[in-house]
């Protein structure tokens, strides 16, 4: 059986789907208020059929990452591990809790799998790389630099991957993936869900800055086959490819027949923007998309090597587009 924590989000979801569709046992360790509403969708989605045969193998476990009682509890019968849960922000507010829950709740797995010797699957990020002015290719090899180019949210999940690099000095089993943007189908609310969401919403604006992507579909199926590998205490960057967010926007309007971009935000522009709706969080208590992480990282040009991961698997990812236009199927059921 495989424990996964995360199993409602974008990936997570997928994930759970190839692994049913494996004939493998499934059991998400999730809060109560997990969103199994949107899970059914994405899954129906997925099967194009009714899910119920599907899902016999799979089970829930109620929990939080930060009690390790809960983890201990759900673990048990299961002989691997998938850490996908992870809070992404990118409001200031919310840094503590943030690096909190990603590196501490990340240390709870690890130490749980540990002390149980059950095989564990990380789900990092690129964001956990290092970044510097200097580099704009980046690998697995690239070392972690303090610095402006690094958000809260990179800050935590770099701390959080070095908490499975301690547990691996302590004997844990452990592979790590550091996938780029997952475009996957998921709420609009929640990770790559927001830019189909700003696009269902309207939203005209663009930048000069370019996305690095990778289909979910890429990132659950070379995961899977790591979980169930021999490889041990490696990371791989998950990555199909960079492209201009003016044509990742352009794309996903032209798969969701809604308008494109058509209004340039440069840096002066996002420099207004996200100072005035800094303004209106405060005074409405609101979460606006636009933050000074936001519009800095949609100025970022950085590129990731997949190399490595080619070497294994002697794969060709999805290109971006066609991932847009595959899952805009299941944004525009949510439009409807």
């Amino acid at each position: 059986m495989v424990l996964i924590t995360g199993g409602t989000g974008i990936l997570g979801m997928r994930m759970v789907y190839d692994l049913l569709l494996k004939g493998e046992e499934v059991r998400i360790f999730s809060r109560e208020a997990a969103d199994k509403a949107m899970f059914s969708k994405v899954l129906t989605f997925y099967h194009n059929e009714n899910i119920d045969s599907l899902i016999e193998k799979l089970s829930w476990a109620e929990g939080d990452i930060m009690d390790m009682n809960s983890i201990q509890e759900a673990v048990k019968d299961c002989q691997h591990v998938i850490h996908a849960a992870a809070t992404v922000s990118f409001h200031s507010s919310e840094a503590d809790a943030m690096y909190l829950n990603n590196k501490q709740g990340t240390a709870h797995v690890v130490d749980v799998c540990n002390e149980t010797g059950k095989r564990l699957l990380y789900i990092s990020s690129v964001a956990a790389l290092g970044r510097t002015a200097e580099k704009k290719l980046i690998d697995e090899t690239s070392a972690w630099k303090d610095g402006p180019l690094n958000s809260n949210y990179a800050i935590s999940k770099y701390n959080a991957e070095l908490e499975v690099w301690r547990g691996i000095e302590e004997g844990l089993d452990a592979v790590i993936v550091n996938p780029s943007i997952i475009l996957g189908a998921g709420s609009i609310t929640r990770s790559s869900g927001t830019l189909f969401g700003s696009v269902l919403q309207g939203n005209p604006f663009y930048t000069d800055g370019m996305a690095t992507a990778v289909d979910v579909r890429d990132v659950s199926s070379i995961s899977i086959d790591l979980l169930f590998s021999q490889v041990s205490a490696e990371r791989y960057i998950l990555h199909s490819e960079q492209i201009s967010y003016r044509d990742m926007f352009q794309c996903m309007a032209d798969s969701l027949g809604k308008k494109g971009p058509r209004i340039k935000a440069n840096r002066a522009l996002l420099s207004i923007g996200w100072r005035i709706m800094w303004f209106v969080d405060k005074l409405f208590r609101t979460k606006s998309k636009l933050t000074k992480e936001t519009a800095s990282s949609s100025l970022n040009d950085f590129d990731y090597s997949t190399e490595k991961v080619r070497s294994i698997f002697k794969i060709e990812f999805i290109p971006v587009q066609d991932a847009i236009t595959y899952h805009a199927g299941f944004y525009r059921s949510l439009d409807s």
